[in-house]
């Protein structure tokens, strides 16, 4: 067999290998969006919830720690669509919700209608550009949903909702700020000790410098910048762990 079949083998094998990747995890993303989809909204995880209304009345769209300071900012306006998402309760049944992920939007002209046409496999539904993002989240934590419509967020999967659904089920949304942080920053020194084995003091202050340099207490705080950071994380591990394995088998296409 000449080197141009055994390439063309090779390369096709990968490729088999890399279609069916996808499929699987597109698979398994939908059981998974699914699944969190059977959990009830109307019992303890809206209550929960509901506990942090207070929060985002003091806090508005993106709050500081350290005013002035652009670092110190946080995201309090994809937190509340991710909130609405998780809490919207079941409406055209689990598969329906988990593949457009409904939530409740008020609108700054409550007269206004949605102004941007989106076509889905279920129909043609409507997402507004003029959503009032902090008082959708305050005014549902209420309980007050007349004046609001029904948008949809289903352009990507909507993977947060594995944990977050889960987790507003079990605790506040105080609480799951503060675990996030104790687990952030129990993987940063995992981390830093797991460089200085496979790479050096030198890499490892480097990410440590690095890890600080993002505001550990930000990305605590804010459910998208802890999602950013567990997928980081995850990944560097990974990669640690399996350093020889993937540049044996040239797997970075998987990373």
């Amino acid at each position: 067999m000449n080197d141009e079949k055994i390439f063309l083998i090779c390369h096709g094998k990968m490729f088999f290998y890399t279609c069916m990747m996808i499929i699987i995890s597109a698979v398994i993303g939908a059981l998974a969006l699914m699944a969190v989809y059977t959990l009830p909204t109307t019992g303890n995880m809206f209550k929960n919830a509901q506990q942090g209304r207070l929060i985002y009345e003091k806090e508005e769209m993106y709050p500081s720690w350290a005013p002035g300071n652009t670092s110190a900012y946080w995201d309090n306006y994809t937190d509340s669509i991710m909130l609405r998402t998780a809490l919207f309760p079941e409406a055209n049944g689990v598969v329906h919700d988990a593949m457009l992920n409904p939530r409740y939007c008020l609108f700054q002209d409550l007269d206004s209608k949605c102004s941007e046409d989106m076509d889905t496999v279920f129909g043609t539904f409507q997402t507004n550009k003029d959503e009032d993002v902090i008082g959708s989240i305050l005014e549902e934590l209420k309980g007050n949903i007349k004046n609001m419509q029904v948008s949809y967020y289903s352009r990507y999967w909507n993977g947060y909702l594995v944990w977050l659904k889960p987790l507003l089920l079990a605790m506040p949304i105080s609480q799951i700020r503060m675990w996030n942080g104790m687990l952030q920053i129990c993987l940063a020194c995992y981390l830093f000790c797991l460089i200085f084995q496979k790479l050096g003091i030198r890499y490892s202050w480097a990410f440590l410098l690095s890890y600080l340099a993002l505001n550990p207490i930000s990305v605590a705080i804010s459910f998208q910048f802890s999602d950013m950071f567990y997928l980081l994380a995850g990944f560097s591990i990974y990669v640690l762990h399996h350093e020889e394995m993937i540049l044996a088998q040239s797997r970075y296409i998987y990373i």
